[in-house]
């Protein structure tokens, strides 16, 4: 069967302005969460986030999530102090259903496939040892998935008054480091994803966290006015100088070797690189588990390190609040999931 639908990405679509605003200055806009935060959260990919700058990334404004290739009881210790972690299956049963040391409230059980019926089952247990337990799953790649978490979601508040799964990050094969679509042909364009998930979006709804496809500041914009609620971002903060990559530089003869001082040649306007790659890579692999265990669906790249942290971020914000003063939202309740976007064929043409 062939469903007639078209798909879009980020890239086919822009936003429409409101015909009118009744704002009158960006300042008057505000990008963040009630908690302070941007709706930002960092992939859990080793090459991002560590152990070495997660509290940079939480200063800043972004939500941190610490992966996997840091050692569980690392994870658990800063899980604690009150920030996500990602967690494997084994992990997920291990600590937060069967273990009996204390655990964090907030975990992200990170696998590939989100549409395993068997990760329900094991969403209740754990909720049923800690009803206060905040779990974020995923990958997904079809809209009707997110609707039957939202049915589950309600089915389970009837028995204990909390949600089942509290947030689902949605797209598969959009990630730059993520090879699965184009080796396993599963895929679904993120925008309209996003689109038809939110759809189904309620009280019982878990938050919906755009993952892949971010490459630009408008991307992240785009997604929220889609209806997510919130966007996780792996490449574009592999960028900045603070990631927790390794840093190369480049010789004369072309060849690439470790940075031993990244800050320093970057202030002096050397070109610095970063190694990154989807954690479903190779390296990604040997990084968790110290060798590589399956057949890959990620890749591993040099990308030049573009600008330090707290500048996106500012602009960011800056971006942020000038596309909600021309949709006239001083809020991101006002702005996610309540705009227009219009396909534009002729996209690549824009600022040429």
């Amino acid at each position: 069967m062939i469903l007639n639908n078209i798909g879009y990405s980020y890239r086919d679509l822009t936003i429409v302005p409101k015909e009118f605003s009744d704002i009158t200055s960006r300042s008057e806009c505000n990008p963040k969460l009630d908690n302070g935060y941007l709706p930002i959260f960092t992939a859990p990919m080793s090459s991002v986030v560590g152990k070495c700058n997660y509290e940079l990334f939480d200063e800043r404004g972004i939500i941190p999530i610490i992966p996997r290739n840091v050692p569980i009881n690392s994870r658990l210790k800063i899980g604690l102090e009150g920030y996500w972690i990602a967690v494997s299956l084994k992990e997920f049963k291990e600590f937060f259903i069967e273990g009996l040391v204390k655990t964090p409230n907030k975990v992200c059980v990170d696998i590939a496939n989100g549409h395993m019926r068997h990760l329900l089952d094991l969403c209740k247990r754990a909720k049923t040892v800690n009803p206060n337990l905040e779990i974020m799953l995923g990958n997904i790649a079809n809209p009707n998935t997110f609707h039957e978490l939202t049915i589950n979601n309600a089915r389970f508040k009837d028995v204990s008054d909390v949600k089942l799964v509290d947030y689902i990050r949605v797209s598969i094969g959009s990630g730059a480091g993520c090879i699965t679509s184009s080796n396993t042909g599963i895929h679904y364009p993120v925008a309209s994803l996003i689109d038809e998930c939110s759809k189904y979006k309620s009280e019982n709804s878990p938050m919906l966290i755009a993952d892949g496809g971010i490459r630009n500041y408008d991307d992240v914009i785009k997604a929220l006015a889609l209806g997510a609620d919130y966007v996780m971002i792996g490449s574009l903060f592999a960028k900045c100088i603070e990631s927790a990559g390794e840093k190369y530089y480049k010789t004369y003869d072309g060849t690439y070797r470790l940075c031993p001082s990244p800050s320093d040649f970057y202030e002096d306007k050397i070109q610095i690189y970063t190694k990154f790659y989807g954690m479903a890579s190779a390296d990604g692999q040997i990084a968790i588990s110290g060798k590589k265990t399956k057949t890959a669906e990620g890749i591993t790249k040099l990308l030049e390190v573009e600008y330090e942290l707290h500048k996106w971020v500012d602009n960011m914000q800056s971006y942020l609040r000038s596309a909600m003063s021309y949709c006239n939202s001083k809020t991101l309740e006002d702005f996610i999931g309540k705009q227009t976007l219009i396909i534009n064929s002729n996209i690549n043409s824009i600022n040429k």
